[in-house]
């Protein structure tokens, strides 16, 4: 599992609120949305859901 993906897949980022905006940053620097290989569709499903 990459960053992202636990990020997006956590509850607690999200009762911080800090899910979205620390998904943005490490989209910025680098991470794939869709993990490695497409390893964690969860991101995709998780980050359209945050919006």
């Amino acid at each position: 599992m990459t960053a992202l993906c636990l990020l997006v897949s956590s509850s607690v980022p999200a009762a911080a609120g800090v899910q979205v905006t620390l998904g943005e940053v490490l989209c910025h620097g680098g991470a794939a949305a869709d993990g490695p290989q497409d390893e964690c569709t969860v991101t995709r499903q998780s980050a359209e859901n945050a919006r």
